[in-house]
């Protein structure tokens, strides 16, 4: 593998600081049926975890808003575990659980490699990612988002990763890695693969081994199709819901069969009406996912459509504009679909004076970028 600027033998020169920043998500059509084999549409959005790295004297060290914005110190033992030095506060260890993950994961990559990770200042930003008043996390996968930039930036730094044109598959291999180390191994990684891909694409397990099989051509959304995001009121914990279903999996499959077989079919009709533009067919598609997902929500006794949702669901219905969760439902983000600008304004109006705030989140953003620039002396 070629060593890439930043590696071993920069001595003499200015050190270099290694940005990387990785779009959110919103999934448009596919959740739940997705972890079981069924293509889902994803689009990245234009809100981005950011990471920086910057060589330093001395010790690790890291400042997030995470634990307060508290420069901390921490280093590894002899097993290649990472200790923090520095106090953490409350709930700072399970905060800084998915951080753990991705640094141990590329020092062995390094070390692997033949370099050594020497000490660096890390610094975590994803502020995008939450809502400026509230401190309400808005569900649009920022600890996906997290991980490509964290290991993005690592991996540039130490010459695995061609900082200009970096190799996405290999990004996305370790990025995937890391997150399900630090989530339990749940969830599909279509998150992971927004963050790292970015645009509008169909994403669907392969079943070998879990390994993402992702569309080599992106979509894009017909030009009549209008898209808004709007905000529930309220975060929503994905692995509960997801572990509620699964539990109705375990306890009814035949049920859980012909739900996923239902969501499947629809997830696939959505898919093909976007590949062929037909918008009517498409919100069609998403008005019947909504039903079907409120379906598998009640046979599951989860909350994927929330009193909230329900109610975000029948503005948009009143206003003629189709509309249904991004993601586990429950909580979190919605989004509204149209084909008229009248329909999605009307909708939008009503719902801001409902309490339910609306974000144009431009889906279809640029996925992973990473620069390295000179620092200053």
């Amino acid at each position: 593998m070629r060593c890439w600027q930043g590696c071993p033998g920069m001595a003499g020169r200015r050190p270099m600081i290694w940005t990387a920043a990785a779009p959110g998500k919103l999934i448009l059509l596919g959740e739940y049926a997705v972890l079981e084999g069924a293509p889902a549409l994803v689009g990245a959005v234009a809100r981005r975890a950011r990471v920086s790295v910057v060589d330093v004297d001395g010790g690790f060290r890291l400042r997030s808003a995470l634990i307060g914005n508290e420069e901390i110190e921490f280093e590894f033992d002899s097993d290649g575990k990472l200790r923090f030095l520095s106090q953490l506060p409350p709930s700072g260890e399970a905060k800084l659980q998915l951080f753990r993950v991705c640094v141990e994961e590329c020092r062995a990559a390094v070390l692997a490699f033949g370099n050594s990770m020497k000490p660096l200042r890390i610094s975590l930003d994803t502020e995008a990612f939450f809502l400026e008043d509230t401190r309400q996390k808005l569900g649009l996968g920022s600890s996906a988002a997290l991980t490509v930039s964290l290991i993005a930036a690592l991996m540039a730094r130490f010459g695995l990763l061609d900082a200009r044109v970096p190799d996405k598959s290999l990004l996305l291999e370790r990025a995937m890695s890391a997150h399900r180390k630090a989530q339990s191994n749940t969830g599909s990684g279509v998150d992971v693969a927004a963050s790292v891909y970015g645009g509008v694409f169909q994403y669907q397990l392969n079943g070998k081994a879990g390994k993402p099989g992702i569309a080599t051509h992106p979509f894009h959304l017909p030009p009549d199709l209008l898209t808004v995001a709007v905000w529930s009121g309220k975060s929503a914990s994905t692995p509960k819901l997801v572990g509620m279903v699964n539990r109705l999996k375990d306890a009814n499959p035949e049920e859980y069969n012909g739900m996923m077989t239902r969501m499947r079919e629809l997830s696939r009709t959505g898919i093909g009406a976007i590949r062929n533009s037909d918008t009517p067919l498409f919100l069609k598609t998403v008005s019947e996912y909504f039903d079907a997902m409120a379906d598998l929500g009640e046979a599951a006794g989860a909350p994927i459509i929330s009193p909230p949702h329900r109610e975000i669901s029948a503005i948009c219905r009143e206003s003629g504009v189709q509309y249904k969760p991004s993601g586990a439902g429950g909580g979190d983000l919605g989004i509204l679909f149209s084909r008229e600008p009248e329909r999605i304004r009307a909708a939008v109006q009503t719902l801001e004076k409902a309490g339910f705030p609306a974000f144009d989140l431009q889906i279809g953003t640029h996925g992973i970028q990473i620069q390295a620039v000179k620092k200053e002396q």
